[in-house]
């Protein structure tokens, strides 16, 4: 798993290396954080967010169901929700799908 502040640095190494931008770690930071602000202030607002190579984030409704509760058997209301869908461009999922299988031990 990948933390942010490896992927800040990554994208440092990136940059420098493939356009020879030079930017300190500080700008690198306030650029990932303005992007997913804005990821997130167009979500909030209904609409989708699309990453070219990556994929596409959509809001969407859950309608209200019952659950039940695992100890007592007792039905749970569980309200409607909106939560975020996430769509993997056909070249992410197969870069995954690559991925080699290792058996639990």
């Amino acid at each position: 798993m990948s933390t942010k502040k490896q992927i800040i640095r990554t994208t440092q190494q990136a940059l420098e290396a493939d356009f020879g931008i030079a930017m300190s770690l500080d700008k690198i930071n306030a650029v990932v954080r303005s992007y997913s602000n804005v990821m997130a202030n167009e979500l909030s607002n209904g609409d989708e967010v699309r990453i070219d190579g990556v994929g596409l984030l959509s809001p969407r409704l859950f309608k209200a169901t019952t659950a039940r509760n695992l100890k007592t058997g007792a039905p749970v209301a569980v309200p409607a929700t909106h939560r975020v869908r996430f769509r993997a461009v056909p070249s992410l999922k197969k870069a995954v799908k690559q991925l080699p299988v290792v058996e639990a031990a």
